[in-house]
């Protein structure tokens, strides 16, 4: 199964700030057994914004003349953390993790505009140290999953969650006659102006395995980021990757935020 990459940085001095963390939920979800929702129609059509244009990448401080010494980049990140618990709620949200990189205060977001690093150096640090890593929110999504194969199915829990959700959820019925292997980690596309662009969340999930029996259920999470992303109205897609006796499959629902 393969999984997001994230560039390499010094163990000693990289800090995992999960969003659902700082909001004081939990940063894994255990499996459970669902019980079954009663489906609620939804025909409402609602007018979806014109589709995003694709975004430059945001622009870098150029680096100062010296390169930056480990003291230094250590007395930055010392800075930080005196200073978190006073930063915006909505601004630490979007922070997946930093740390030094060779020369470098790597600062890795959810969602990576020049707005949102602005944001950063306003309410958190300013220097010319820092070099910010994450999605535009515009990268096209082409991947196209499927919800129903060799007898596991995968559909949202309700037909649809409010525009301002903080989290869909998604249940997987294996209803085959093997083991069902699936993990933490997903990805979340939206749709505008019928094209797909994957939805900006934090990547970092546990390398965890779960066995789903047949007969058995088990309960995704997908986590929307309301006070990162502008969520609209409209079609979403939630997918996961599994192991189905021996075959990896790319799962897909889809679902609406209304």
């Amino acid at each position: 199964m393969s999984y997001p990459n994230i560039e390499a940085m010094n163990a000693k001095h990289f800090f995992l700030l999960s969003t659902m963390c700082l909001l004081g939920a939990g940063c894994s979800h255990k499996a459970k057994q669902a019980t079954a929702a009663s489906p609620v129609a939804d025909d409402t059509v609602t007018a979806l914004p014109e589709a995003p244009q694709p975004a430059a990448r945001p622009a870098e401080r150029p680096m100062a003349d010296s390169l930056f010494s480990q003291k230094q980049l250590d007395a930055l990140m010392e800075a930080i953390r005196q200073r978190w618990d006073s930063v915006d709620i909505a601004v630490r949200a979007n922070v997946m993790g930093y740390g030094t990189g060779l020369n470098t205060l790597d600062v890795h977001l959810v969602l990576n505009t020049p707005e949102r690093q602005q944001a950063f150096r306003e309410q958190v640090i300013d220097s010319p140290a820092l070099r910010f890593y994450g999605s535009t929110g515009t990268e096209p999504c082409h991947e196209v999953g499927t919800g129903d194969t060799l007898g596991v199915r995968l559909i949202p829990e309700f037909p649809s969650f409010p525009a301002g959700s903080d989290e869909a959820t998604f249940l997987l019925y294996n209803e085959g006659s093997g083991k069902v292997l699936s993990g933490e980690h997903y990805k979340l596309a939206y749709e505008r102006a019928g094209r797909w662009y994957w939805l900006p969340i934090n990547s970092y999930a546990v390398d965890i395995g779960y066995i789903t029996p047949p007969g058995g259920t088990r309960r995704f999470t997908g986590h929307l980021h309301p006070l990162v992303n502008d969520n609209h109205p409209g079609l979403y897609r939630f997918f996961t990757e599994v192991t189905i006796e021996g075959r990896e499959v790319l799962l897909m629902a889809e679902f609406r935020l209304d």
